[in-house]
């Protein structure tokens, strides 16, 4: 995870447990809770559509079995 995803994921988490939202779920219960729904969806959608993609280059060359059969 990159510095700038965690960063992302700890605010919405902040955001979720602050008793000050945008909607607050004292006033209206069932609106708030989706204004939390909706930013914690929307931090996961940016974090999985931007994590570091892992290429081969970054796999360490695999050797060949032991008891393999030579070609």
């Amino acid at each position: 995870m990159t510095p700038r995803n965690g960063l992302l994921a700890l605010l919405a988490l902040l955001y979720v447990i602050m008793p000050f939202d945008f909607l607050p779920d004292w006033v209206f219960p069932l609106i708030g809770w989706l204004d939390d729904l909706g930013v914690l969806s929307l931090v996961a959608l940016w974090i999985f559509s931007h994590r570091e993609q892992k290429s081969q280059d970054d796999l360490p060359p695999q050797e060949p079995p032991k008891n393999a059969p030579k070609p």
